[in-house]
């Protein structure tokens, strides 16, 4: 099992390195949202391969593949037809939704 995981990340890592490579060029929020998208799930795997992991920090990261999932589309998009990213937002989703779903991920992970 550990050796399919070392290989899915392996390959997540090839994959990060294209995508840095083709927004090297583009403005700092496509740069993040690429960011986002390539380190968090080896951030998954690296506490996927801890044991055991509180509560507070495995639910809000098993919560981040939700944005995790939107961050594709959104930077297919910003890469392929230059859609701008709206003010006060990261990967399309705005700020407060953010802070609200990083405060409560962490509320439901102490509380269970």
């Amino acid at each position: 099992m550990r050796l399919i995981i070392i290989a899915i990340v392996a390959g997540w890592a090839l994959v990060a390195l294209a995508l840095a490579w083709r927004v090297r060029a583009h403005d700092v929020e496509a740069r993040v949202s690429a960011a986002y998208f390539v380190l968090w799930p080896m951030a998954a795997v690296s506490l996927l391969l801890q044991a055991p992991v509180p509560g507070v920090i495995a639910l809000p990261m098993t919560l981040g593949f939700l944005p995790w999932f939107l961050a594709g589309p959104h930077l297919w998009g910003r890469l392929r037809r230059g859609v701008p990213a709206a003010p006060a937002t990261f990967i399309g989703l705005s700020h407060r939704v953010w802070g609200w779903g990083i405060l409560l991920s962490m509320l439901l992970g102490l509380f269970f």
